[in-house]
């Protein structure tokens, strides 16, 4: 309802030159001052700041992970953008730190971690059933690979189940 009358893409390029990081265009070819949704057809004022209907349960998801709308919409398809605090976010309060503990082999777990090396540079992070104590992860030579990590060197581990809080 908006968008053609500035941009001369279609959405599909628009959405993809922004999921890449060329963003500039945005700010050249949008309007600088507000748009008046009494302005717009009906059925788009109608959609504004709604969730697609395909997209209920990821939008399901990052809200119980710690997102919240906040009045926002985005540029392109007016949907609610989804925001939080970072010290909100379950990922953040959950997650605990701990060493890593080499093993020839691990014992099953029940849980489900993901578990994420601290180096921002090198950033790696892998999906585990490994029974985690408070101390320590045992983690094949394998995974410990794939983390980049070592014995004795600390990992972030957060518990996927979201009733399992350690």
């Amino acid at each position: 309802a908006l968008g053609h009358h500035f941009f001369d893409m279609d959405f599909a390029t628009a959405d993809y030159l922004s999921g890449i990081g060329q963003k500039v265009f945005i700010a050249e070819l949008m309007p600088r001052f507000p748009v008046y949704m009494d302005l717009l057809p009906s059925a788009a004022q109608q959609v504004i700041a709604q969730v697609h209907p395909q997209t209920l349960p990821a939008a399901h998801v990052l809200e119980t992970e710690g997102l919240r709308y906040q009045g926002y919409v985005d540029i392109f398809d007016a949907g609610p953008t989804l925001e939080a605090e970072i010290k909100d976010l379950r990922a953040v309060q959950d997650s605990r730190v701990c060493k890593v503990r080499l093993v020839p082999e691990v014992q099953e777990g029940t849980i489900r971690y993901l578990v994420a090396n601290d180096c921002y540079q090198h950033y790696r992070a892998i999906l585990v059933s490994n029974q985690a104590d408070h101390a320590s992860l045992p983690l094949t030579a394998a995974q410990a690979e794939a983390l980049g990590v070592e014995a004795g060197q600390c990992v972030r581990l957060l518990p996927l189940d979201i009733m399992e809080k350690q």
